[in-house]
């Protein structure tokens, strides 16, 4: 059966291109584009690495156009073996401004899927600006910033903000000491990350659920063990207690079972427990890797089952509530592939089409990206001058992927908090403290993002105070 194949592209200037472009670059150039495809039900594109996401929710807004591209007789699973191929090409390391983005992406898959090219006045966007004065004056900035990762060079916006403002270009890398947010005392914000925030609730139908499912998974998955009832009683007895010491047969159990069950309508029960023990510490450790594999393996495939989605947030939230696991998830050299596979968790939690009154995924989300921010705060808080790489990496590795983040923070603010009474206290309040938390001592592109998105402190009074402290943050740095 044939499977249409769209492209949808999006302005990211939201229109200031076509404004401001002429006086700028002497040419007129209607759009910063990005490029996304819809095939097999999915939206597929180029940013911190190759994501999929529900079609027309993108944090970049709404597509200014969708472009039929054709039809295509490739199946979802062929699709998936070229998307496992191209993948080690389109990583933060390979992006380029000029050379190597969203749109090359889109190009390529394109031509896999239908033979034909995506529009060239997208494709030879660079190319036109390249032409012009203002172009040619940034094009050692650009190169030497996508060229050199041992290098610190000056920090140009990268593809996801608006046309680069002149004042802008000689900006130089966040961090102290001469960062005026390090300045910055913050005591709400500060009080807000004092503590993680646990997922903690269950419900008896999740342990009826597990017993159902330990009913015919215990013997293949552990032969020793004691009856199905036996075991949920056992494991419902003991999953309370933040600082509760880890049971190594509890724990065996636990990740075998994650490994075992492959059943969507079963798995999320098995993850809904893991994401109960996880708020003790000893345990976060013993179970992270198993819940990162279920991770991999769901976002490998089409877009995860709504309870195993929402059963994966909770868990890597409560994982990244301490602070030796959210380490080993976003902070090592070695953490490349789970801080990709936790980005994509998230920012298809945050951009999750929701039913109505069913916004539960993105309120997962949503205490995940505070977990992310969190950590990211107290971070640059503590780092001394000396190891500021750790916080924000020369390669500009640690910007793009906080891009990402604020994009889809940024988009369920607008979407789901801003004029919402309801969502201000609760949500709007933590994803806002997030946002900031993302923002401190961060490079000026990502201000620029926010600027062109219209997320501003002045969009959210109603959250209190924490906007009002906030003002700093969103000041230009010069």
């Amino acid at each position: 059966m044939p499977h249409s194949v769209t492209l949808l592209v999006y302005d990211l200037s939201q229109g200031m291109a076509r404004m401001i472009s002429r006086q700028l670059t002497g040419r007129q150039i209607d759009g910063i584009w990005h490029t996304s495809v819809v095939i097999h039900g999915q939206e597929w594109y180029f940013g911190q690495g190759v994501f999929s996401t529900t079609p027309g929710v993108h944090h970049y807004g709404a597509p200014v156009q969708r472009v039929p591209m054709g039809e295509t007789e490739i199946s979802r699973e062929l699709f998936r073996e070229f998307i496992d191929e191209i993948r080690p090409r389109f990583t933060a390391v390979h992006y380029h401004l000029l050379n190597h983005n969203c749109n090359t992406f889109s190009n390529e898959v394109c031509q896999f899927l239908v033979g034909r090219s995506i529009p060239s006045y997208i494709t030879n966007l660079p190319g036109d600006f390249l032409e012009t004065p203002f172009g040619q004056a940034l094009r050692p900035v650009i190169d030497s910033f996508f060229s050199s990762p041992h290098a610190q060079p000056v920090r140009a916006p990268p593809a996801t903000t608006t046309a680069p403002a002149p004042a802008r270009v000689a900006v130089p890398a966040a961090g102290p000491p001469g960062h005026p947010h390090v300045a910055l005392s913050l005591p709400e914000l500060r009080a807000i990350f004092d503590q993680p925030h646990w997922h903690s609730a269950s419900s008896p139908k999740m342990w009826e659920k597990l017993e159902s499912v330990l009913d015919h998974t215990l013997t293949n998955v552990d032969p020793t063990e004691e009856s199905a009832a036996a075991v949920a009683a056992r494991l419902r007895k003991t999953c309370a207690g933040a600082n509760a010491e880890a049971d190594p047969r509890t724990l065996r159990l636990l990740c075998s079972l994650l490994r075992e069950v492959d059943k969507d309508d079963e798995r999320w029960v098995i993850v809904d427990v893991a994401r109960l023990f996880a708020q003790a510490e000893s345990y976060a450790s013993g179970l992270k890797e198993a819940v990162f594999a279920v991770i991999r393996r769901e976002l490998a495939g089409a877009s995860p089952a709504k309870p195993v989605h929402l059963a994966l947030l909770r868990a890597a939230s409560n994982l990244l509530g301490h602070t030796k696991v959210v380490r080993w998830s976003l902070g090592s050299a070695a953490a490349g592939d789970r801080r990709t596979l936790l980005t994509s968790l998230l920012v298809s939690g945050l951009l999750h089409e929701p039913a109505v009154a069913d916004a539960s995924i993105i309120r997962a989300a949503a205490v995940l990206a505070f977990h992310v921010a969190r950590w990211r705060f107290q971070l640059a808080r503590t780092t001394p001058a000396a190891d500021w790489t750790t916080v924000w990496s020369s390669d500009g590795a640690d910007e793009e992927w906080t891009v990402e983040i604020v994009g889809a923070i940024a988009h369920v603010l607008g979407t789901q908090v801003r004029g919402n009474e309801e969502e201000a206290s609760a949500m709007g309040t933590q994803l806002y403290a997030s946002l900031c938390g993302l923002l401190f001592t961060a490079p000026p592109a990502i201000l620029d993002l926010l600027e062109a998105l219209e997320c501003t402190p002045e969009s959210f009074a109603k959250l209190g105070r924490v906007v009002e402290e906030s003002v700093a943050l969103f000041a230009p740095v010069d």
